[in-house]
């Protein structure tokens, strides 16, 4: 009996499946328990770097400003710097002990300047507790939903005098925290507080600040509250549920994967959510006399060199399939010593090219036949420094390209490129 084998690929995860004469079946995309679990992590260590680095912005400013005041021109500067440390922070601010917000920044909103915010329940813990807070979802003063993360400050005789804070689109920041791994796995991640209110989801923005136990929207899909109800009473776990589809009668078993991020005793459940693997649905088709035509198997080739800096996870250096190669995204690690170039775009810039480069020559393939390329920066006042490098080496062919602003990247370095390339 003859066969036919067909490849799909996304990104470079390869679904195959066999189709036998007069049968066809729908290859359904998944993942292993274990490549979810590990995303997961990865996606929580992403979101913790993120709020030390929200905490020590916040410590250090409120030192400042006990010796400042809480307006002026150095207030100002202390809040220009000090939005500068995320592109999902929408404002940072000054409230007095009354609760009116003294100064913020940027200049765009200035008109709440004055603003009494002292009834907000973070306002009135933080007045308690004179600590930290974080607060829940709220749709803010600027305008879009939003979570404030105040810190107290006191002057030189220790008296409370007001607070600084970060005002900053959850959406956003999630999203970059997710981005590389939500584009390429079929999975979704929500974020969800404690209470159950949504917020962040990959896969459905409109969920933003509903919560599952009591909003109209999930009560055609019991299953998502019933699951959320396991979530929000443990740091940690996995288990299913049962998803119903808006537009169909159909309904599928989801597993999902949660774990907890935390600042100042706040928690936050972090959740990736899968279709559980399941055979592929078999679909008849009318018998025909008609012998469909034999196609030659496409191969797939792992590629490794020792010229480029080995995977550093569960994944190859590159993967060549027919004539096009796949490269895993390159890193500044210098492949004869193991370590990460110094801490200059231009530098890294260079050896992850060099690092690609050396990949591409090893599957046959080179820098004049990438055809697509991706660069993923920890920060776009990069990106002027990191295109003169890469104007060098790909001035001429010009790819496809795609550039994006992460929260960070492996090993804490400032660029990531990956490719794809024809290969002889």
């Amino acid at each position: 009996m003859q066969r036919l084998i067909k490849y799909i690929f996304i990104g470079l995860a390869a679904i195959i499946w066999q189709i036998a004469p007069n049968t066809v079946f729908a290859a359904q995309p998944s993942i292993s328990e274990t490549d979810a679990a590990e995303a997961l992590q990865q996606v929580k260590d992403n979101i913790d770097l993120v709020f030390k680095q929200f905490d020590k912005g916040l410590s250090i400013s409120a030192k400042k400003l006990s010796t400042i005041g809480l307006e002026g021109d150095e207030a100002e500067q202390v809040l220009e710097d000090l939005i500068q440390i995320n592109p999902s922070i929408i404002s940072c601010g000054t409230v007095d002990k009354f609760g009116h917000i003294a100064a913020i920044e940027p200049q765009k909103y200035y008109t709440v300047i004055g603003d009494d915010i002292s009834k907000q329940s973070h306002i009135v813990e933080l007045y308690e507790t004179k600590q930290p807070v974080f607060s829940d979802i709220f749709k803010s003063l600027e305008g879009p939903w939003s979570i404030a993360i105040h810190y107290p400050i006191f002057d030189s005789a220790h008296d409370f005098i007001g607070s600084v804070y970060i005002l900053f689109d959850p959406k956003s920041l999630f999203k970059r925290a997710t981005f590389e791994y939500a584009k390429s796995l079929p999975a979704n991640f929500w974020v969800m507080e404690t209470d159950g209110h949504i917020i962040y989801s990959s896969s459905n923005p409109r969920t933003l600040g509903l919560n599952v136990f009591d909003s109209n929207y999930f009560q055609a899909n019991p299953g998502i509250a019933d699951i959320s109800e396991n979530i929000t009473l443990n740091r940690n776990g996995d288990g299913e549920y049962k998803a119903c589809g808006k537009k169909s009668a159909k309904s599928s078993i989801r597993k999902v994967f949660w774990t907890t991020v935390e600042l100042y005793k706040a928690e936050l459940r972090l959740i990736i959510d899968l279709k559980k693997a399941a055979a592929p649905e078999k679909i008849s088709t009318p018998q025909t006399s008609q012998t469909l035509p034999q196609e030659k198997p496409m191969t797939r080739e792992i590629i490794k060199t020792n010229k480029a800096p080995a995977a550093i996870g569960p994944y190859s250096q590159a993967i060549k399939t027919g004539n096009l190669v796949f490269v895993s995204g390159q890193i500044p690690i210098d492949p004869a010593t193991g370590q990460v170039a110094p801490s200059q775009i231009k530098t890294q810039t260079r050896l992850v090219l060099e690092n690609l480069k050396a990949v591409l020559e090893a599957s046959g393939a080179s820098l004049e036949t990438v055809v697509k390329a991706d660069v993923f920066l920890k920060s776009m006042q990069d990106f002027q420094a990191m295109n003169e490098v890469y104007t060098e080496y790909f001035g001429k062919s010009l790819p496809a390209r795609a550039t994006v602003a992460v929260v960070t990247l492996p090993k804490d370095v400032l660029v990531e490129i990956s490719a794809i390339a024809e290969a002889a």
